[in-house]
Parts: C-alpha cells; sequence; structure tokens
C-alpha cells in the first residue's frame, strides 16, 4: 500500500510520465469461494493479509487517480492477472519452484490444497496484455484507465493437483503429498478478461500442456545452456502462436 502510494506520489509531479500501470493480482477480490467469475467491478477485499494489501493497493491507486490524475492527460490502469508461472520463477512458496526444488533434491513436494483451482496462465500471457494496455493508454489516455482482469476466463482451470500431476509428467521422479492446510485460503478463483477480450483484443493463447512444456523445457535446461537464448526462443514461440490465432 505505501509502495503504490509512493509510486503515484512520484508520478503526479512528473509531467513527462503519459501513463502508469499498477501490476495487482487476482487475489484483490473479495473472495467468499462461491466459485463465481470476477470482473473488474466486483468487491474488494480478503480475509488473509496478501489478499488484502492488493485490495489496498487497489484502493489507493483510485484515490490517486481521482485525486490527481482525473484531469491530467495521463492514463492510470490497474491489472490484475490470473496465476501466472513459467520459468526464471524461484520464489518461495510457489507451487512450480517449489515443485523443481523438491524434485532436485530429491524430497517430496509437500501441497496444501490439491482440489483447489486457480486461473493458471504462462507468465507470458498477461505480460502480453500489458504492453496492448500500455500501447493503447498512450494513444488515448482517457479511454483505457481503470482496472482490468487478464487470465482464462472461459476454460476449466487446473486444479493444484492437476497442475502437480502434469507436471511430474515432465520430471520424472518428482513426489508429492498432501497435507494438512492451516492457513486460509479460498478453493475457487476464477477471471472474467471479457473486457480486455472485447476492448484489446486480448486473449491467452497456450494450452495447458504448452505451458508445462515450456516450464520443463525452462527448468531442465537452466543450468546447461545459454538462457537469454531459451528464453528469447519461449518469447518467439509464444509470439507466433499469439500472431497465428489473432488473426
Amino acid at each position: 500500500m505505501i509502495g503504490t502510494a509512493n509510486l503515484f506520489d512520484i508520478c503526479k509531479n512528473n509531467s513527462k510520465i503519459k501513463a502508469v500501470i499498477n501490476v495487482t493480482s487476482d487475489k484483490c477480490y473479495l473472495n467468499l469461494d462461491e466459485n463465481k467469475l470476477f470482473t473488474e467491478d466486483d468487491k474488494l477485499g480478503g480475509k488473509d493479509i496478501y489478499s488484502a494489501s492488493k485490495a489496498c493497493s487497489e484502493i489507493v491507486n483510485y484515490a490517486y487517480y481521482n485525486s490527481f490524475f482525473k484531469d491530467k492527460n495521463i492514463s492510470i490502469a490497474s491489472v490484475r492477472a490470473g496465476n501466472v508461472i513459467g520459468g526464471g520463477d524461484w520464489q518461495n512458496s510457489r507451487i512450480v519452484p517449489d515443485a523443481i526444488r523438491a524434485y532436485e533434491a530429491n524430497k517430496e513436494l509437500l501441497i496444501r490444497m490439491p482440489n483447489a483451482t486457480r486461473p493458471w496462465q504462462h507468465v507470458l500471457e498477461p505480460l502480453m496484455g500489458y504492453l496492448i494496455l500500455g500501447s493503447s493508454m498512450l494513444k488515448n489516455p482517457k479511454k483505457y484507465n481503470g482496472a482490468w482482469n487478464f487470465g482464462p476466463s472461459t476454460r476449466k482451470n487446473l486444479t493444484v493437483g492437476e497442475l502437480v500431476s502434469r507436471i511430474s509428467g515432465q520430471f520424472k521422479g518428482l513426489k508429492y503429498k498432501t497435507i494438512n492446510n492451516d492457513i486460509y485460503e479460498p478453493n475457487y478463483l476464477r477471471l472474467s478478461s471479457l473486457k480486455a477480450k472485447k476492448a484489446l483484443n486480448w486473449k491467452r493463447i497456450l494450452t495447458d500442456k504448452e505451458v508445462v512444456d515450456l516450464i520443463a523445457e525452462w527448468y531442465l535446461n537452466y543450468e546447461r545452456e545459454d538462457m537469454y537464448q531459451l528464453c528469447s526462443k519461449q518469447i518467439e514461440f509464444y509470439l507466433k502462436r499469439y500472431n497465428a490465432r489473432s488473426n
């Protein structure tokens, strides 16, 4: 929350800045576990600290826009992406890097909620959305203000267990088991990205299999290949798939 306020405090005094995209999270919505599609107008909130912090960032975003940017020729947007996965992620308590660490250490991967669903997508998917949005904001500052969802909304989301099973199919020997979960987490999370589809012609492109294939390619080769070349290769693959389905 404070970081968001600091960012916008700097931006409001810099006349050279024409567009700001504040990346928050799909966790910013008040999720009552009703298995609904969240739209950009749904209520913000959270029963856990992480979700609450993302909702706070959105509220600060909205307040700064209305207080300082509304009458200026600057575009302010917040983006709420589904659960991103992909190569290069080493953060703790995230399903893919946790799986890779367990695999490399020959230990069991511990999963809390195997039946929980999440809007999984490769990290390149929302990044493409952000770039399209940013370009649009510069061309028409007033039209593209506000909140935007970027995630799979019309297809069945994989459960945590299904995703781990597919990853284990690529990393032979990866073992996993379910443990008791004493941390509050909703079972269901789904986004409606209809706004981005209609206004930006953005949509998720990669299949679940392609996402897992890209993940496996990255983590199975990161110690023995030129990773700049491999990342460039994956980006080129994604762009070809995106352009082919957009035409």
